[in-house]
């Protein structure tokens, strides 16, 4: 399935394509992933899996580790936090990420735009994860999360009033927001 569908596996090379695998197996394993409304599949446990070894290949052995639900919906979901409806979030206080497949469905294939909701809402869940466990374990590197925070406030300030910016407008938000869609656009022209 990986060969036919995952663009990301079938650009990596033999020694990163075995822990690729190995990181998939092992998150398909990991979560506990929790259908409403949607009938949970193979290929569709496998893509999520997929999408959580790819955001975390380079990074500890440790990251992800803190969440331990997922629960995926048919269409968006609406957040018992605020109220309103998205295509996915990260819910701390539950260890779940959620996504609408919907919303998974329409991004697969849009790594060249920044907009696919599995990488956005993974990278969201490891800058939390940093946030709330980095006094047992470290996800990212505090010194470059500190290098981040800095130039992206900067960034934040100055290009809010920029309507034309390549971020979509709601990164500017907040830092953790800024995060997701910097990592976005970041893969989405290939670093």
């Amino acid at each position: 399935m990986l060969h036919g569908q995952y663009k990301f596996y079938n650009r990596l090379t033999g020694e990163n394509k075995l822990h690729f695998l190995r990181l998939v197996r092992d998150h398909y394993e990991y979560f506990d992933f929790i259908p409403r409304k949607i009938k949970l599949t193979r290929e569709r446990k496998t893509i999520i899996s997929s999408a959580a070894a790819q955001r975390v290949l380079r990074f500890p052995p440790e990251s992800l580790t803190f969440w331990t639900r997922i629960i995926i919906y048919s269409a968006d979901c609406e957040s018992k936090i605020t109220g309103q409806r998205h295509q996915g979030e990260v819910n701390p206080g539950l260890r779940t990420i959620v996504f609408g497949w919907t919303g998974v469905r329409r991004g697969l294939h849009r790594d060249e735009d920044g907009l696919n909701l599995l990488l956005h809402e993974f990278a969201h869940a490891l800058w939390l994860e940093h946030k709330l466990t980095s006094h047992r374990y470290s996800v990212l590197d505090p010194y470059w999360v500190s290098e981040f925070e800095r130039l992206a406030f900067e960034e934040m300030k100055q290009l809010q009033a920029d309507k034309g910016h390549f971020f979509r407008r709601y990164a500017f938000g907040n830092m953790e927001e800024f995060f997701a869609v910097a990592v976005g656009a970041a893969r989405a022209i290939g670093n």
